[in-house]
C-alpha cells in the first residue's frame, strides 16, 4: 500500500509521523503542490487531497491510474466529482472529511448571528468614521430569536446546538425524511424545490436569520435568490457558510443596496476570492470572510485522526467512514 501525501500541505510532516508509526517507512510517495512526484517507489493505491488544485488534482488522477481510494479534507466533494468521473480510473473510493469541522464553522455562526442581532457590524462602521453612534441601530435578543438552517448535516446540527443552547428557536430543513434533530424545534423534510410541500420558503417571513449549510447540487444552485430574499423581512440577515453558488450573489447585492434585508455574511463566495470589482465589497450591511469558518488549531488533527482510521480500515479491508456513494451529487 502506497500513499501519496502532499509535501506542501500544513500537516505534512505530522501525518508522516503518525503514517509510519503505524505502517513501513516506504509506505509514503511525496509530491509537490504542482502534483509532481518527489519520490520514486511502487504505483500509489491511496491519495489524500489537502492543497491541491483542480488542475493539479486531474495531474494527478492521469498520471497513477493505480490509485484505488481517495480522500478529501474537505467536508463537500461537488466541486472535484466531475473531475473524478472524468478522469479517475472507474472504480476510485472517494472519502471526504465530513464532520472535522462541524465545530469551529457552528462556533463562527454563532458569533455572526450575536453580530447581527446586536448590531455590532453598523458600530465597527462607526468607528471607521469616528462617529459615536448611539441611535439608530436595534438591537435584538439571541433569546427567542428564529434561525432557519438549511442543512441539517454535521455542520448544520452542530449549529442547531449552540443556537438553542443560547435560547434560540431552531428551525431546520434535512435533505431526507423530517426525523426528530437534537435542538431542532421544527425540522423540515428536504424538498428544495418551490411549490412542494413542507416548503421551507414559506418560513422565509417569520425568521430572524437564515443560514445556509446545505450541499451544492444542480437543485440546491441559487437557490437563495430574488423570490427567497424578499420573502425576508427587512431586518433579517443570510448567513452562508457552505458554497457561494447556493446564493443567487446578483439578486443578493440588490436586496442589500435597496436595504430590503438586514444583512448578510459571507464566508464562500461563488468565485474566491471573490473579484476586486464585485458590488458585494461595498455593501454597508454585509460581511465578507475569506472562507475561513472552518479555522482552528484542532482542525488539522481532527483531519488527521478521521484519515488515519480509515487508512487502518482500507488496510484492514473494512468499510470505509465517510464513503461517497457511486452516484451522488454531494
Amino acid at each position: 500500500m502506497i500513499i501519496l501525501l502532499n509535501q506542501q500541505s500544513p500537516q505534512a510532516e505530522r501525518l508522516r509521523q503518525r503514517i509510519t508509526a503505524e505502517f513501513p517507512s516506504d509506505t509514503i510517495r511525496w509530491i509537490d503542490r504542482e502534483g509532481q512526484t518527489l519520490t520514486d517507489g511502487d504505483p500509489a493505491e491511496v491519495f489524500l487531497r489537502h492543497e491541491i488544485s483542480r488542475e493539479v488534482l486531474i495531474r494527478i488522477l492521469q498520471d497513477h491510474p493505480s490509485l484505488r481510494w481517495m480522500h478529501t479534507v474537505s467536508a463537500g466533494v461537488d466541486h472535484i466529482l466531475p473531475i473524478i468521473r472524468q478522469y479517475a480510473t472507474p472504480g476510485l473510493l472517494l472519502t471526504k472529511g465530513r464532520g472535522t469541522m462541524a465545530q469551529p464553522i457552528a462556533e463562527y455562526v454563532l458569533g455572526q448571528m450575536i453580530a447581527a442581532l446586536k448590531g455590532f457590524p453598523a458600530y465597527a462602521a462607526a468607528q471607521r468614521e469616528h462617529t459615536w453612534q448611539r441611535r439608530g441601530v436595534t438591537a435584538r435578543d439571541l433569546r427567542g430569536a428564529v434561525v432557519l438552517i438549511l442543512g441539517l448535516g454535521a455542520i448544520g446540527t452542530e449549529i442547531a446546538r449552540l443556537a438553542s443552547g443560547v435560547g434560540m428557536r431552531v428551525w431546520g430543513v434535512k435533505r431526507g425524511p423530517a426525523t426528530p434533530v437534537d435542538g431542532v424545534e421544527r425540522v423540515l423534510g428536504g424538498q428544495t424545490a418551490p411549490g412542494q410541500p413542507e416548503d421551507w420558503r414559506a418560513l422565509l417571513p417569520d425568521i430572524d436569520i437564515l443560514v445556509i449549510a446545505m450541499p451544492l447540487t444542480a437543485e440546491t444552485r441559487h437557490c437563495i435568490g430574488t423570490k427567497e430574499l424578499a420573502a425576508l423581512r427587512p431586518d433579517s440577515w443570510v448567513i452562508n457558510i457552505a458554497r457561494g453558488a447556493l446564493i443567487d450573489e446578483a439578486a443578493l447585492a440588490l436586496a442589500l443596496q435597496d436595504q430590503r434585508i438586514g444583512g448578510a455574511v459571507l464566508d464562500v463566495t461563488e468565485i474566491e476570492p471573490l473579484p476586486t470589482d464585485s458590488p458585494l465589497w461595498d455593501q454597508p450591511h454585509a460581511v465578507i470572510t475569506p472562507h475561513i469558518s472552518w479555522r482552528s488549531p484542532r482542525v488539522e488533527d481532527a483531519m488527521g485522526d478521521l484519515f488515519l482510521e480509515n487508512l487502518r480500515r482500507y488496510h484492514a479491508g473494512e468499510p470505509l467512514v465517510n464513503l461517497v456513494p457511486e452516484g451522488s451529487d454531494y
